[in-house]
């Protein structure tokens, strides 16, 4: 019996209960904190013992949280970026979309972008930045997207400069490459002689069903000699010369 109060009374003697001055002189600290990591073989145990307190102390009067600074009741926005490249020069189909708003409690999101329109998407973009302007829940984030090219060609067109419809089975036909490959695919050429005259046109050149084999419009071969084409696509207009060699 005397050995249990002995052990109560010591305890009692060696706790120390924080007086007003204590907690003038404290101000804001962590009171403890313990941790352990132990590794056996190839595992590792990482853990604490109890909790970090911060204790915040006024002059007469305090409180104690437990845990670390408390984060705040305000969430700061967040959003994502969407963006689809420029497929090829003068295309301007690029396209910017910010979504996936987070963080204002109000649901209020108001995107601006540097040419004054409002709205969470821009479209018919060429390569290059684009600045925009969120406001939300009062505060106002500023940021910028990139849209970059798909394709440095233009659309991966190549246009050939000769070809010789001898009926050798060899390079017969002017073949436009990619001139399949949308959207290139929708697209109006005409061929023409020396003095400006027009000797063949086609809606929707495809290499195959449509293309020049080195006749005119009366699909009579046409002499050896430098013939000139316009090429209209749906973003951009090509022209320039074949040689026709027989």
């Amino acid at each position: 019996m005397f050995r249990i109060f002995f052990i109560a009374l010591f305890i009692i003697n060696n706790f120390h209960f924080l007086s007003a001055q204590d907690e003038i002189q404290l101000g804001r600290t962590v009171i403890s904190g313990a941790g352990r990591s132990v590794q056996t073989q190839d595992i590792i145990y990482s853990f604490t013992v109890g909790e970090p307190i911060i204790g915040t102390f006024t002059n007469d009067t305090g409180y104690i949280t437990q845990g670390f600074q408390q984060p705040d009741d305000k969430l700061s926005i967040r959003y994502s970026k969407l963006v689809s490249p420029e497929t090829c020069p003068d295309l301007n189909d690029g396209k910017a979309m910010i979504t996936d708003f987070k963080g204002c409690a109000l649901n209020d999101y108001v995107v601006t972008w540097q040419d004054g329109s409002e709205g969470n998407s821009l479209e018919n973009l060429g390569t290059g930045v684009y600045y925009f302007t969120l406001t939300a829940c009062d505060e106002i984030i500023q940021d910028s997207v990139f849209i970059n090219l798909l394709n440095e060609n233009p659309c991966g067109l190549k246009l050939y400069t000769a070809f010789s419809p001898n009926h050798d089975g060899v390079n017969d036909t002017w073949v436009i490459d990619n001139i399949d490959v949308p959207p290139n695919d929708k697209n109006e050429i005409s061929f023409f002689n020396i003095w400006g005259q027009e000797i063949k046109s086609y809606t929707d050149y495809d290499n195959r069903m449509s293309v020049w084999n080195g006749k005119n419009n009366n699909d009579v071969d046409l002499p050896a000699g430098t013939y000139y084409f316009v090429l209209t696509l749906s973003y951009i207009t090509h022209s320039g010369y074949i040689e026709l060699t027989r």
